[in-house]
């Protein structure tokens, strides 16, 4: 990775900069001890963050006056279809701050996490990128905006509280008998162009502005360690949808289906498929991020929302785009994105 742009200094002894491999050691450290996400190797991380399907993440991260890292930010390449065209964009991504510093004022010009989000859109800039975006938890919101209320690009910044709703584990055979008649649900081997082919007619059908690009590559990346679940007409073995689907939180990371009219009725046979246990799914409910074109679940019999929400923003790193141009109106996102 590139580290010829010179690093920001810190009124503490703190410094961003961006992530070199030396500090994989200590990235390692900072993960497994000031985050509760679980045991992070070293076979993991690389997974992760190099070799995606477009390239190398970047990744801006603080060190502290010791050399260690006490912060990063990870910024994963992606590939949105805007409005007909496919542009460079980045997803943000992993925020961590060490429990030391995270007492102090986001509203401060030096606070870390401010400093390397802001060293992060200015490299993806710089490398072409139309576009950031990312769906955190909803308390990030806030952060997001105090981090880019001073500069320019403020402008060109949307954000948005998406709603979860849940489908509970004792309507999933209901559901599915009321809804999935002549399709068959069965676990996806292995990610196709038939399954990206169904992602291009579904964004035209649902008239989206703006979405992640799936291709067999981007979509094995990403959904590869989820339930994954297709679902074809019975009689014609058409594929009209398919979802990954989270095996312990069962929380929805893709959702396609091949038209609006179909939407219901995929979710249907999916959940007939989630009751039968072959996915092995063990949460109680499955969970779907509402965004615009989902918003249709929503009337769904034994569909609810629950007492979450998403949160979601985009930034236009391009300087010809405004906020109006990325609003959340006009996405398909999934927390998969």
């Amino acid at each position: 990775m590139d580290t010829s742009v010179p690093a920001v200094a810190l009124a503490h002894p703190l410094v961003t900069r961006p992530f070199v491999d030396t500090d994989l050691p200590s990235a390692l450290r900072l993960w497994n001890t000031q985050t509760g996400w679980g045991t992070l190797t070293a076979d993991d991380w690389r997974r992760w963050y190099r070799n995606t399907p477009y390239g190398d993440c970047l990744i801006l991260v603080t060190v502290d006056g010791r050399g260690e890292l006490a912060g990063q930010i990870v910024l994963v390449p992606s590939l949105l279809r805007f409005r007909g065209t496919d542009v460079k964009a980045f997803r943000v991504s992993s925020p961590i701050l060490a429990r030391s510093l995270r007492e102090m004022s986001i509203a401060s010009a030096d606070h870390p996490l401010r400093k390397m989000f802001i060293m992060g859109l200015e490299h993806a800039a710089l490398g072409g990128a139309a576009i950031a975006y990312a769906t955190p938890w909803d308390k990030w919101i806030p952060v997001i905006r105090s981090a880019v209320k001073n500069g320019a690009i403020a402008a060109r910044t949307t954000s948005a509280l998406l709603p979860c709703l849940a489908l509970p584990r004792e309507n999933w055979t209901h559901t599915a008998r009321s809804l999935s008649a002549g399709l068959i649900a069965s676990p996806i081997v292995e990610f196709t162009s038939e399954h990206s082919a169904l992602w291009e007619k579904s964004i035209e059908t649902f008239s989206i502005a703006c979405s992640a690009v799936r291709t067999p590559a981007s979509l094995q990346f990403r959904n590869g360690e989820g339930a994954n679940i297709e679902v074809r007409e019975e009689r014609t073995g058409k594929l009209v949808g398919y979802a990954s689907i989270k095996r312990q939180s069962g929380l929805l990371t893709d959702l396609i289906a091949i038209d609006p009219s179909r939407l219901a009725p995929v979710v249907g046979a999916v959940a007939g498929l989630c009751a039968s246990d072959a996915p092995e799914i063990s949460s109680d409910a499955i969970q779907v991020m509402e965004c615009t074109p989902l918003r249709g679940l929503r009337t769904v019999e034994g569909f609810a929302p629950v007492d979450f929400n998403f949160g979601f923003f985009a930034i236009a790193l391009d300087p010809s785009l405004n906020a109006a141009e990325i609003d959340a109106a006009g996405w398909y996102i999934n927390p998969g994105d």
